[in-house]
């Protein structure tokens, strides 16, 4: 247990990242414009976040911020929408291959009915 906080890191869900994108932009579900860009689903908008992403390569890596998507990437929308010129964009950025998504979203719908905490990581 940590003094100055009080909170165990180990047993903390949070995993500490850069957030190049300022908290207070965000969306409701704490995304950025890239993420919203790679949820459009049209091949303009995929064209104007590589864009972006050249541009502001440090993006690669943010994540979503609110409770629901918690975790979730770029990457994890460039794989999942099959835009496989920005997933090679973003592995050329240095990506995280290994982030995970955990927010409420991606847990098991048994877990999601009885408020089961996971220490799944």
């Amino acid at each position: 247990m940590n003094d100055v906080t009080g909170v165990d890191m180990q047993e903390s869900k949070f995993k500490e990242h850069k957030a190049l994108w300022k908290l207070n932009k965000r969306g409701v579900d704490g995304e950025n414009i890239i993420h919203l860009l790679l949820n459009r689903e049209e091949q303009v908008c995929y064209e104007i976040a590589r864009i972006l992403l050249k541009h502001y390569p440090g993006m690669t890596n943010d994540i979503y911020m609110g409770d629901e998507m918690f975790g979730q990437s770029a990457l994890h929308l460039a794989i999942v929408h099959d835009d496989y010129e920005t997933v090679q964009l973003l592995l050329a950025n240095n990506a995280d291959v290994n982030a995970r998504a955990c927010g409420n979203f991606f847990l098991p719908e048994d877990f999601k009915a009885t408020n089961k905490v996971t220490d799944y990581q």
